[in-house]
């Protein structure tokens, strides 16, 4: 029997158990433990960092340690970011035990909304790696929220109307919906404020005698100088009629 346990990502200690099923009725199962520990030549304690709460111009800081096996005459090369809005370096500190450590420090400073994804490149003296790879992650949000993040109607719209309701709200400044309509111009859009200056609420409804299935983007527009606009998908789905039922008796055949 052939075992292969993957070490990727693990550091310390490390214990695995295996069943083995046999048809033995003395010992019709037994376990293999494996146990060891792994040791990084070089490498991050870290290799993925998700970031929460990012906004734009707010700058967050991280400390990754990097962990050796030695560090007698280690050092390290350029350490790249690819994009401005991230600032990597590598720093030197005492570690929880008080020795001297190198650590990657990052500095991530949002420009835009939306997902943010980067990667930092550290190149290092030892033939293996040759560089730490660290990846971040995480979602950049804005002064303004909408709610939901997408709208989907069921049915047609010919017995009752049919409504959703969207809110905008702001967390720190006033702010005022323009406008609010979609890129086909289908939908009927009402824009109504809830508290003036912080929180609106939109209703929206799908056109009469639909025939089929479509979808579209909802555009808000607001007077808000970082986020003047905001998107939200709508789709509208028609089912499909059921067959009718047969006849008892009919496509049988009289034998």
């Amino acid at each position: 029997m052939e075992v292969k346990v993957s070490t990727r990502g693990r550091k310390g200690m490390l214990k695995k158990s295996i069943r083995v099923y046999s048809n033995d009725p003395a010992s019709p199962v037994t376990t293999l433990t494996m146990k060891g520990t792994v040791e990084i030549e070089l490498g991050l304690d870290k290799t993925y960092l998700r970031l929460h709460d990012l906004e734009i111009g707010k700058t967050q800081e991280n400390r990754i340690q990097i962990v050796a096996k030695s560090l007698k005459g280690l050092s390290f090369g350029a350490v790249d970011s690819g994009n401005p809005d991230v600032v990597a370096s590598i720093v030197w500190d005492k570690d929880a035990k008080g020795q001297r450590t190198p650590f990657l420090e990052v500095k991530v400073t949002p420009t835009k909304l939306g997902r943010l994804s980067r990667t930092v490149k550290v190149a290092t003296n030892r033939e293996n790696p040759k560089e730490l790879v660290l990846r971040i992650s995480g979602e950049v949000s804005g002064d303004l929220t909408i709610q939901p993040k997408s709208i989907t109607f069921y049915g047609r719209n010919d017995n009752k109307p049919q409504e959703r309701f969207i809110t905008v709200s702001s967390k720190k400044k006033s702010f005022k919906v323009v406008s609010a309509k979609d890129t086909k111009g289908e939908l009927k859009t009402k824009v109504q404020a809830i508290e003036k200056d912080k929180q609106y609420k939109i209703t929206v409804s799908p056109p009469e005698n639909i025939s089929k299935n479509f979808s579209t983007k909802l555009t808000v527009t607001t007077n808000h100088p970082d986020q003047p606009t905001l998107e939200i998908p709508i789709h509208v789905r028609i089912p499909k009629p059921r067959p009718l039922p047969k006849k008892p008796g009919v496509g049988l055949k009289k034998k």
